[in-house]
């Protein structure tokens, strides 16, 4: 799969892989629903950094959704894990708390 990545993926980033690979190592991999996508030619568009800690996490096995026949229009592609980063703040509302007291610079 890794092999059909198409031209112009970001650079891999070393250590989201080993944290990747050490979640699958554990048994902490959660499926959630993101998928790794292949385009009409089967070409690798999205999911290279979990397929790379898969590699690195050799004896392991995870469940992952794939989706073949995705467009290779490059506005397509474009789209593709486009969205706004979720920040820490984000993940503390979502989790119920309201406010996040801030140091004061006295």
């Amino acid at each position: 799969m890794l092999a059909t990545n198409v031209e112009h993926q970001r650079n891999v980033t070393n250590t989201h892989v080993v944290h990747l690979a050490q979640q699958m190592e554990k048994g902490q991999w959660q499926l959630n629903g993101e998928g790794i996508i292949f385009d009409l030619k089967g070409r690798l568009i999205d999911g290279q950094h979990r397929l790379t800690g898969l590699v690195r996490a050799a004896s392991k096995s995870i469940r992952a959704y794939c989706v073949f026949g995705v467009s290779d229009e490059a506005e397509v592609f474009d789209s593709i894990d486009a969205g706004v980063g979720r920040q820490a703040a984000d993940t503390l509302a979502m989790n119920g708390t309201s406010a996040v007291m801030q140091a004061s610079a006295e």
